[in-house]
């Protein structure tokens, strides 16, 4: 399951270090964490009962959704909470939870404030290995557009071409995207 793309977020997988942190299955674990989180400050301030939070705890593992299906569902909702949430109340009311386990999950959240806190919970695992790769990538153009600073090359505009440029300045500008990134 890990690193195996669903199309949960894209149908497409980058294969990069940072990529697999960034998986599918990390994504959905990310949304289920913050949901089991959310019911946790519900039980600790009494708006539910600690075995609620322990009985979503229970079903929040991403190893027991099937994620091919999760996908195949979020065309239906927009986004992959919606059916996840299903999915969820559905194990809840299979594993004998507490009745109000499913009542108290997701209440007062909205799925913005799950998908964007689970994107998040993605960043702050990758955002170092990113800044690895961007300098890197950096290191690499800035090399690149000191080697070809003479060397004449087509220009585009719109995929028509151009007046000539340089090669060292399609790179210098690629190197400033970049850079731009980075910041």
């Amino acid at each position: 399951m890990e690193g195996a793309d669903y199309g949960v977020l894209a149908p497409a997988w980058a294969g990069t270090a940072a990529g697999a942190l960034a998986s599918d299955a990390a994504f959905v674990q990310g949304m289920l964490d913050a949901e089991a989180a959310w019911v946790q400050v519900q039980a600790d301030a009494g708006l539910c009962s600690i075995e609620d939070a322990q009985a979503v705890r229970e079903v929040a593992s991403v190893e027991r959704y099937d994620l091919a299906l999760l996908a195949s569902k979020t065309p239906d909702g927009a986004n992959a909470l919606i059916p996840l949430l299903g999915m969820m109340r559905e194990l809840l009311t299979h594993d004998g939870a507490a009745k109000t386990a499913s009542t108290a999950l997701h209440r007062g959240a909205t799925s913005q404030d799950i998908i964007d806190t689970a994107l998040m919970l993605i960043l702050s695992k990758t955002v170092t290995l990113t800044l690895a790769d961007l300098r890197s990538t950096a290191g690499g153009l800035a090399a690149l557009a000191r080697e070809h600073r003479s060397t004449v090359c087509i220009a585009r505009s719109l995929t028509q071409h151009a007046l000539p440029t340089t090669l060292g300045w399609k790179a210098a500008s690629w190197l400033s995207a970049v850079l731009d990134a980075e910041r």
